[in-house]
């Protein structure tokens, strides 16, 4: 059932189904642009409070891709050449993963 026909169905209107739907998908929307939002705002803070566990994460990522582990230094100044939150994974199938888990959207 698509989007339109949840807000519109008799009985949906009926029982009270249509407007909790509308409710629901209103509320997953403004999550969405909320997570977005706070995205870099959150990897700045990891960044800026220099989190162990993101620094040994990229340097454990470092050393997959090259086969060499930074020290932690390295790695912040590697974050201070970059733009992480800029970063858009290569096109799968169509769809740019932006951070939001696409099985949370809403259909239709």
């Amino acid at each position: 059932m698509t989007r339109l026909q949840r807000y519109l169905d008799y009985r949906a209107i009926c029982s009270g189904d249509a407007i909790n739907a509308a409710r629901a998908d209103y509320q997953n929307v403004a999550r969405e642009r909320l997570i977005e939002k706070t995205l870099p705002e959150a990897w700045h803070r990891l960044v800026d409070d220099e989190d162990e566990l993101l620094l040994e994460l990229i340097g454990d990522r470092v050393e997959s891709l090259c086969g060499y582990k930074p020290d932690p230094d390295m790695v912040m100044v590697g974050w201070d050449q970059s733009e992480p939150c800029g970063y858009r994974p290569s096109d799968r199938d169509g769809v740019q993963d932006r951070g939001i888990a696409l099985r949370d959207r809403p259909q239709g």
